[in-house]
């Protein structure tokens, strides 16, 4: 069964509006402080990290996830299967098996 939480294009744009958009980052100055400090935090933290790959993929291709992984010692890369932007919408059950084999594997 296809989940379709998003009806149309209306809906997505609420999520760029209500979600983590602009208004909620502040300036575009401190939006990049904010992203600088994340990924200062991410490649020097012990948490144990996610990322959820799909393909084609939109913004993270091959390039970007061996950067990561080379940057984030913590890092675990799981393929979720065929997929471009919002992949909740594409992919909601490989999502789902893959955070929880995530957390299994930290207990």
């Amino acid at each position: 069964m296809r989940v379709t939480p998003l009806l149309g294009p209306g809906h997505l744009r609420r999520v760029w509006i209500d979600g983590v958009g602009p208004r909620q980052l502040g300036p575009s100055s401190s939006r990049v402080a904010l992203i600088d400090e994340s990924a200062q935090w991410l490649e020097t933290s012990s948490v144990p990290c996610l990322l959820l790959t799909a393909e084609p993929g939109l913004v993270i291709g091959p390039a970007l996830v061996a950067e990561a992984k080379r940057r984030m010692p913590r890092l675990q890369v799981a393929a979720v299967g065929a997929g471009k932007h919002f992949l909740p919408e594409d992919q909601p059950e490989a999502i789902a098996r893959e955070v929880l084999a995530f957390v299994q594997r930290l207990a």
